[in-house]
């Protein structure tokens, strides 16, 4: 069980992690949050053979985008959902440089 700052955001959230050893490195996390007293787990989907570094959701976006090709269908992610993601962590780590809130409009 680990409290860090390392982030600069604080120290009110415990982090629990097990980590295993796979492909990548990485067999399965389990996130464990203790906050106020509440545990919360990680959801897992055991469809995902190797859960890397984002508990599968890489993998199951390229599932569903295949899917969508071979079918015909429109695919659930598209681009600008991954172009948006990107540009939340863009403007977490600028935040976190910077020291106060960054807004969606600086980075897109």
């Amino acid at each position: 069980m680990e409290m860090s700052d390392s982030a600069g955001v604080g120290t009110d959230c415990v982090r629990c992690g097990v980590i295993g050893t796979g492909m990548m490195g990485v067999e399965r996390i389990e996130n464990i949050l203790h906050l106020g007293g509440t545990t919360v787990s990680a959801i897992t989907d055991d469809s995902i053979r190797h859960v890397e570094l984002h508990d599968g959701a890489s993998h199951l976006e390229h599932v569903d985008f295949l899917a969508a090709i071979r079918s015909g269908e429109a695919a659930k992610v598209i681009v600008l959902d991954g172009m948006r993601s990107m540009a939340i962590g863009v403007a977490a780590h600028q935040s976190i440089e910077c020291g106060r809130p960054v807004g969606m409009s600086e980075v897109i």
